[in-house]
């Protein structure tokens, strides 16, 4: 886990997500590859596999004030995210793939993922 890879992930973020400010970006970032390398989600796992960024406990905490930041519009974000990846496909259509998953009564699921070379 090098900086030079979150460097580098926070210059490509930068420019594909303008929506978001410099240390929004880096939250971001920090956060994404965190879940890459952890493969999971989950605040803790991605804190502590980030671990040579920082205390696990305070890349928690931290991770946690980014996801609850009412300053980050989630809406433009989300389509500057779909309009980079409608962008990296050549392809004259786009197959989304959507799955549903209720977990109980209150909460379901949704995931939504794009098929690329017949997966």
């Amino acid at each position: 886990m090098s900086q030079g890879t979150l460097y580098q992930w926070i210059d490509e973020l930068a420019r594909r997500m303008p929506c978001l400010g410099k240390w929004q970006v880096t939250g971001l970032a920090l956060f994404s590859l965190g879940v890459v390398w952890a493969e999971r989600s989950t605040l803790t796992k991605v804190a502590e596999k980030l671990a040579a960024f920082g205390a696990p406990d305070s890349l928690e905490r931290r991770f946690q004030r980014w996801v609850s930041n009412p300053r980050i519009d989630i809406r433009v974000c989300l389509t500057c995210w779909v309009r980079w990846v409608v962008k990296a496909f050549d392809h004259d259509r786009l197959v989304l793939l959507v799955d549903e998953t209720k977990l109980s009564n209150h909460l379901s699921i949704m995931m939504v993922g794009v098929a690329y070379e017949q997966r």
